[in-house]
C-alpha cells in the first residue's frame, strides 16, 4: 500500500506542479516589461555575436576590455565572446533569438523601447519562463520535505506573488536561472536522502553544476553541501561513492568554466571583472553593508520582501521538523549576505527591486515558513502572516506598471543608481527614505503609464484574456486536488 500512496503522491505532485508553472507563466508574462536593460543587455550583445558568428563592434585583440576602457577590467582575446557577464547566459538567451529568427513573433518592425525584435522576445518570455519553472520546483521541493499539498501550495504562492520573485520577472538577471538550477539541485539531494540513488546524487550535482555556470557566487552554497556530504560520509551514513558521484559533475564544471576564462581573458582564474571583482572587500565597515542589505529603505531585503520576518519562528518550528536542512538553508542565506555586505559595491549599482544578490537565498528564508503554517493556527500567527504577505503583495505590485529603469537605474531628485560616488558611504538615496527606489515608485505613480508589452501592444482586453486563462487554470487545479485526495483515501482504505 505504501508504494502505491507513494506512486499517486509523486504523480499529482508532478501535475500539480505543471499547474503551478502555468498560472505563474500567465502572470508574469502578461505584467513582463519586455525589455532588457542593464546585466542582461551585456549578456544579450553575446548572444547576437554568438548567433551571427561574429565579433563584438569594435573589437580589437589586446585593447578592447570587458567593460569601457579602464585597466582595472581585464583585456579579452576573444571578440566574440568578449563581455564581463558569463557565457552561460548569453547562452540561454539563443533559444528565444532563434525563435524569432525561424517564427517572427514579433513583427520585424517594432522597436520596444528601441530594443529589436529578439531582443524584445527575449524580455518578454525569459525572465518569465525561469521564474515560473522556478515557483513550480518550490512547490516540488516542499512536498519532498513532506508537508501538506495544501501547506506546500500555499506557501509556494506567497514566494511567487510576496516575495521579490514577481518583479525579478520582469528582468532577465542571472540570479533567477542560478537560483533556479539551485533549487533543482535541492530537490535531488532530498530526494537522494529518502532513496539513496545514484541517479539523484548525480543529477543534483549537474544543477549544482549548471547553476555554477550561471553566476559564480553558487560556489558558496556548493561547497557548503560537499562539507555536509563529507560529514555525512565520516559519521557513516553515506557511501564515499555517492559523494565523489556527486563531485564529479562539479569538478567538470569547473574545469569547463576555466577553459571558457582562457579562451576569453587568457586567464583559468579571470571572470571578467578583472580589479574591480576583486579590490573591493573590506572597504567598509561590515555593518554598513549587513544594514544595507536588510533594512536600508533604498533596498533592504525587509523592506522589498517582508515575508522574510517571518523567520522569527519559522526556522525554530522547521528545525523540529527537519534539523539538517534548517542548518543548511540558514548557512546559504548567511554565506550570501556576508559575502555582499562585505563589498564596497554591495548593492550592485542598485539596479533591482530589493537585494538582487540575495535573491539566490531569499527562497530557503521563505520554504521554512511551511512548518509554522503547520503547526500553528493562533489569530496573531495567521494576522501576522497576513500583514507580512500582504505587503510583500502590495511592494510587487507597485512596480509592475513602471518601467522600472527609471526608478531603479535613473531616479527621481537626481540621485541616479549609477551615480554611487567610489569612496565615499552609500548614498542619501539608499539610506533616506524620501529617495529610496520605494519612495520615488509611489512618486512616479502620479505620471502612471503601465509599461507592460502585452497592455500596450492589446490593450485592456489582455487584462480580460488573462483572468479567463487563470480561471481555468484555477479550475483545472481544483479539479486535480480533489482527484487527489479521493484517490488517497481510497489507497488508505485498500
Amino acid at each position: 500500500m505504501s508504494t502505491q500512496i507513494s506512486v499517486i503522491k509523486r504523480r499529482y505532485d508532478r501535475r500539480i506542479a505543471v499547474l503551478v508553472f502555468f498560472i505563474m507563466l500567465t502572470v508574469y508574462v502578461t505584467t513582463a516589461e519586455g525589455y532588457l536593460s542593464g546585466d542582461p543587455k551585456l549578456a544579450f550583445k553575446v548572444t547576437m555575436t554568438i548567433k551571427n558568428q561574429e565579433d563584438i563592434p569594435g573589437f580589437e585583440l589586446g585593447e578592447t576590455r570587458t567593460a569601457g576602457s579602464s585597466p582595472i577590467y581585464p583585456l579579452c582575446y576573444n571578440g566574440m565572446l568578449c563581455s564581463i557577464k558569463p557565457t552561460a547566459n548569453s547562452v540561454m538567451f539563443l533559444p528565444f533569438v532563434i525563435i524569432q529568427d525561424l517564427f517572427h513573433p514579433i513583427p520585424d518592425d517594432v522597436f520596444w523601447h528601441n530594443g529589436p525584435p529578439e531582443r524584445t522576445l527575449t524580455g518578454l518570455f525569459y525572465g518569465p519562463i525561469i521564474m515560473s519553472f522556478l515557483v513550480a520546483i518550490v512547490f516540488l521541493i516542499l512536498r519532498q520535505l513532506e508537508f501538506k499539498v495544501s501547506t506546500s501550495l500555499v506557501v509556494t504562492f506567497l514566494y511567487g506573488f510576496a516575495s521579490t520573485a514577481w518583479p525579478l520577472s520582469q528582468k532577465a538577471f542571472n540570479v533567477a536561472p542560478e537560483t533556479l538550477f539551485l533549487l533543482g539541485g535541492i530537490l535531488f539531494l532530498i530526494k537522494f536522502f529518502k532513496n539513496n540513488s545514484n541517479l539523484s546524487i548525480l543529477v543534483s550535482g549537474i544543477f549544482f553544476s549548471i547553476a555554477l555556470h550561471t553566476r559564480i557566487d553558487a560556489l558558496l552554497i556548493i561547497g557548503i553541501i560537499m562539507l555536509f556530504l563529507f560529514w555525512k560520509k565520516i559519521s557513516k551514513k553515506i557511501e564515499l561513492k555517492k559523494v565523489l558521484i556527486f563531485i564529479i559533475p562539479i569538478v567538470a564544471a569547473i574545469a569547463i568554466f576555466g577553459i571558457i576564462n582562457y579562451i576569453k581573458f587568457n586567464s583559468f582564474v579571470e571572470f571578467g571583472y578583472g580589479d574591480y571583482g576583486r579590490a573591493d572587500l573590506f572597504l567598509y565597515p561590515l555593518h554598513l553593508g549587513l544594514y544595507g542589505q536588510l533594512f536600508s529603505p533604498g533596498y533592504g531585503l525587509i523592506v522589498y520582501c517582508p515575508l522574510v520576518i517571518t523567520t522569527i519562528f519559522s526556522f525554530r518550528d522547521f528545525f523540529k521538523k527537519n534539523s539538517e536542512f534548517t542548518i543548511l538553508f540558514l548557512l546559504f542565506f548567511l554565506s550570501f549576505l556576508f559575502l555582499y555586505a562585505s563589498k564596497e559595491f554591495w548593492s550592485g549599482g542598485l539596479g533591482s527591486w530589493g537585494p538582487r544578490y540575495l535573491f539566490p537565498v531569499t527562497v530557503f528564508l521563505i520554504i521554512p515558513l511551511a512548518a509554522s503554517i503547520e503547526k500553528r493556527s493562533g489569530l496573531l500567527f495567521r494576522s501576522f502572516l497576513f500583514i507580512t504577505s500582504s505587503l510583500g503583495f502590495f511592494m510587487s505590485l507597485l512596480i509592475l506598471p513602471i518601467f522600472t529603469t527609471i526608478i531603479w537605474n535613473y531616479q527621481l531628485g537626481g540621485y541616479g543608481s549609477f551615480k554611487i560616488t567610489p569612496g565615499l558611504p552609500p548614498p542619501i538615496f539608499i539610506n533616506n527614505p524620501i529617495y529610496s527606489n520605494f519612495a520615488n515608485t509611489i512618486k512616479f505613480q502620479s505620471n502612471f503609464f503601465p509599461d507592460i508589452l502585452l497592455l500596450q501592444a492589446f490593450g485592456e482586453i489582455i487584462i480580460v484574456y488573462t483572468m479567463i486563462i487563470l480561471i481555468v487554470l484555477g479550475i483545472l487545479l481544483i479539479k486535480l486536488l480533489k482527484n487527489y485526495q479521493r484517490k488517497m483515501a481510497v489507497s488508505y482504505e485498500l
